[in-house]
């Protein structure tokens, strides 16, 4: 499907009681599946537990080959957002976000990684 590949509550403004899309630099061809994956992984605004079942069975139509596909596509990317919280205790990255004046609490940064990485152990082989 035509997907804005970053869609996440972090890209959309609230105007009148309707949402607009608003970025589309990562646009293009992807699977709905992993469209659906990154929106719940998505570090700036977090979708909330309690819709994780309401979202996946609405936007997934009950067909279980897209249920199949979510369920390795959805820790995968968490890792990555994982991963992208974790970007901060990179130095060149610290250089970068203190030059654009953004101080972000890295406890706070911690604090998301380990739910993002939380549930994702059953991946890897022990």
């Amino acid at each position: 499907c035509v997907s804005p590949s970053d869609f996440g509550f972090h890209n959309v403004l609230i105007h009148k009681k309707k949402l607009s899309f608003f970025d589309f630099e990562y646009a293009g061809f992807d699977d709905p599946v992993n469209l659906l994956a990154n929106f719940f992984c998505q570090p700036s605004i977090p979708v909330l537990n309690r819709y994780f079942s309401m979202l996946t069975q609405g936007f997934l139509g009950g067909e279980s080959f897209a249920f199949e596909r979510f369920e390795l596509v959805y820790p995968l990317c968490k890792i990555k957002g994982g991963l992208l919280v974790l970007n901060l205790f990179l130095e060149v990255e610290a250089k970068r976000r203190n030059f654009a004046g953004a101080n972000e609490d890295k406890e706070k940064q911690l604090v998301l990684a380990h739910f993002f990485f939380d549930g994702v152990k059953g991946i890897f082989p022990a």
